[in-house]
């Protein structure tokens, strides 16, 4: 298993390494369909002694992209890749506040961030 990033993703998932690592935060902003979940999963198969928290705004978007990746990997290989992921909506957060205890995440994936930056699990997320 490998996921293969398409040259400009590979760019972005190089920079957004560098960034982590001196900043320990990183945002990736492309347009719509270019491929920033394959980063993000990318990041996930880089680390897999790490625990991950994906949120997202619904589970429609988790859906579609674990098609993707199974598309691109295959079925065993994407469910052996997210067994230290933990999929979550914003919403889902909000109401469990002490979940991230629970987890312990050594990365946070924020999917759809701009709806972050409109919600009011900002206080939240900056707390961590």
């Amino acid at each position: 298993m490998s996921i293969k990033l398409f040259k400009h993703n590979q760019t972005a998932y190089t920079t957004a390494n560098d960034m982590l690592d001196k900043v320990g935060k990183v945002a990736v902003i492309h347009p719509i369909g270019t491929g920033k979940s394959m980063i993000a999963f990318k990041l996930v198969e880089t680390h897999p002694d790490a625990q991950f928290l994906w949120l997202a705004p619904s589970t429609c978007i988790y859906h579609t992209q674990l098609e993707n990746l199974q598309r691109m990997i295959g079925d065993s290989d994407t469910e052996s890749l997210l067994e230290h992921v933990t999929f979550m909506t914003y919403s889902k957060l909000m109401h469990d506040e002490d979940i991230i205890d629970s987890i312990q995440p050594d990365y946070i994936i924020m999917d759809e961030f701009h709806r972050y930056l409109q919600n009011t699990c900002q206080r939240k997320m900056e707390s961590i």
